[in-house]
């Protein structure tokens, strides 16, 4: 089954977790290991972790048009992963991470 990426996003925009649905199909359909984050990891984790061309991609994902924003907590911890050679983005659609992977394609 090909993948589809959803039409842009309503106002209210979904649910993080539906947003969230939306990237891993797409992760999944592009061959890219992923992990889903969950409450029992120590708060602050990205909601996915990736490894993407060998590289640590952590994921935040929240939800477009201002209803949603990254935490203190959740803004130092993608800092560390930057400090630390990894990349770090929030992300708030299918599109983002597509951007996203392919600035990390110019980097590396």
């Amino acid at each position: 089954m090909a993948y589809r990426k959803p039409k842009s996003y309503p106002n209210p925009p979904p649910t993080e977790s539906k947003i969230q649905g939306h990237i891993t199909k797409y992760l999944k359909h592009h061959n890219i290991p992923y992990y889903k984050t969950s409450a029992m990891h120590s708060r602050g984790w990205t909601d996915l972790v990736l490894c993407y061309r060998g590289m640590y991609v952590g994921l935040e994902v929240k939800r477009p048009h201002g209803f949603g924003k990254a935490t203190p907590i959740q803004e130092k911890h993608m800092e560390v992963i930057r400090e630390a050679d990894g990349f770090a983005f929030v992300v708030y659609c299918v599109d983002d991470v597509e951007l996203y992977l392919k600035q990390i394609d110019k980097e590396i």
